[in-house]
């Protein structure tokens, strides 16, 4: 049992403890990359888990042909009692539940005129929040602000987006904020985390406690948005006058989520009304978190002094697609800035938003997985995390380092077609910052865009720096370091 065929600590193939030790002091990845740089591509972590870091690692598991389950539910991200489509731990289910909204964040809805319209709107809101600030502005405040704006329009719709942002302090974001901050905080989520078995029988036996019930509270602007936005889709379904009517085509995704509900009998991909506001909760917190996420350290490295001539190279490319596109550029035009795009595959590479493993679940009785060339044996889970394989030094010159030139063709950059420094190709294949496969993240198109949105109209109008001198070149999943992050602004003449 203990003589494994995979490389790793000892102590590793005896229990998870260690493993656990480093979670819990916010080291997890810190002490994979240093597994990882001992052991090579394939590395026992626990008792019958493994951690890859390679390309052909991430084939093995996330292959668009495996519906792998997921090896655990996870009840701390249950909403409402209910699971959704990222806690749904079958392959298959999965599948067929992420079906349901394959339409709502395809590239052409993205690039429809309505998405447009939507993500300019909150672009422009977003500067004027910065243009009112003479100071230091707290960046992450700014960004929640964007990211709310268009999710609240993907997720319920532009009728119902629009009650998010009541100036009453006792009804506003905040505090679906505070309630997010403190949720992952708290030791009911360490023992949902780590017991989510025991916890989803505790629920079964109704004997679970408030605090690890699953529920969600009726204080949040969420709540109250989400019941609304439901209502309104059962009273015009109840409307239509006789079966012949026409059924609207669905638009966000609570109406894709309701009217596969609605039409098909609560099929096993959209159970309950409960699935339905659960699935919505959880897709617009996953879509604002990510984004002030991803862009937070976006900024902070852009910002720094040490990095004032890629800010330079991003305004230069900016302002001149302005000045042949127009002042408002869409998201297909943005597509043509190739060093904006580098600039956010680099970050997403050094700071993922995503700052924990992807594990999958090796079928029973089947050894098709191989690692490493050795088969893995049924049961086990098997996984990779972002930041680990976007520091694999076989893929990535001097991995700590933020150059986003990396990701610009040789010939621009001056390189040697010889030069294996920096193979785009094989960047490009450890690029896992989305996840890969059937599971990957469903809302890409979206974060694309508003990453794109979002830095093209900041580098268009202003200069930034940071308020506090921070030096270096910043790498490694520590969102706690930015949570105060101030840059200050300066219009560009």
């Amino acid at each position: 049992m203990l003589r494994t065929q995979f490389p790793g600590p000892f102590i590793a193939k005896i229990n998870r403890w260690q493993l656990i030790y480093h979670e819990l002091r916010g080291k997890r990845e810190e002490y994979l990359l240093k597994l990882h740089h001992e052991h090579g591509p394939v590395v026992q972590i626990g008792p019958k888990v493994l951690s890859v870091n390679s390309y052909s690692g991430l084939q093995q598991i996330f292959s668009a042909s495996n519906r792998l389950s997921r090896p655990e539910p996870l009840p701390f991200l249950h909403n409402y009692k209910s699971e959704n489509l990222v806690t749904t731990v079958d392959g298959d289910l999965h599948y067929e539940r992420r079906k349901v909204l394959r339409t709502v964040y395809s590239a052409s809805v993205i690039d429809s005129p309505d998405f447009q319209r939507i993500l300019q709107d909150s672009v422009d809101d977003f500067l004027a929040f910065i243009s009112k600030h003479q100071g230091p502005v707290d960046i992450r405040i700014a960004l929640r602000r964007l990211a709310y704006r268009v999710m609240s329009h993907v997720v319920y719709g532009s009728s119902h987006a629009a009650n998010i942002f009541q100036t009453d302090s006792r009804h506003g974001p905040e505090t679906d904020v505070g309630w997010e901050k403190d949720t992952f905080k708290i030791p009911s989520t360490l023992f949902m985390l780590y017991f989510p078995y025991l916890t989803l029988w505790l629920r079964r036996m109704n004997f679970a406690p408030s605090s690890i019930d699953g529920s969600t509270p009726s204080k949040l602007v969420l709540d109250r948005v989400g019941r609304q936005a439901l209502q309104a889709l059962e009273s015009d379904m109840q409307g239509l006058k006789s079966d012949t009517d026409d059924v609207p085509s669905p638009q966000t995704l609570i109406h894709h989520l309701y009217h596969t509900y609605a039409t098909e009998g609560s099929p096993a991909s959209v159970p309950s009304r409960d699935y339905i506001l659960s699935d919505c909760f959880d897709h617009f917190w996953a879509g604002v978190e990510t984004t002030v996420n991803a862009l937070t350290p976006m900024l902070k490295q852009v910002s720094f002094d040490s990095n004032r001539h890629h800010q330079s190279r991003l305004q230069e490319e900016i302002r001149k697609l302005m000045t042949s596109k127009g002042s408002t550029l869409s998201t297909k035009e943005l597509k043509q800035a190739r060093f904006l795009d580098a600039v956010i595959r680099e970050t997403l590479r050094t700071n993922p938003p995503i700052g924990f493993s992807l594990e999958r679940h090796a079928p029973a009785n089947d050894n098709s997985i191989s690692l490493g060339g050795k088969a893995v044996p049924a049961s086990w889970t098997v996984g990779a995390s972002p930041l680990v394989v976007g520091h694999n030094t076989s893929a990535f010159h001097e991995p700590r380092d933020w150059l986003p030139e990396r990701w610009m063709n040789r010939q621009e950059e001056g390189l040697s077609a010889s030069d294996k420094k920096h193979d785009l190709a094989i960047m490009k294949r450890h690029f896992f910052a989305f996840g890969s496969g059937p599971r990957m993240c469903v809302g890409i198109n979206v974060a694309w865009a508003v990453m794109r949105a979002a830095m093209a109209g900041i580098y268009g109008r202003y200069d930034t720096e940071l308020a506090h001198s921070t030096t270096g070149n910043e790498s490694g999943y520590d969102i706690l370091k930015d949570r105060n992050l101030k840059v200050i602004f300066r219009k560009i003449s």
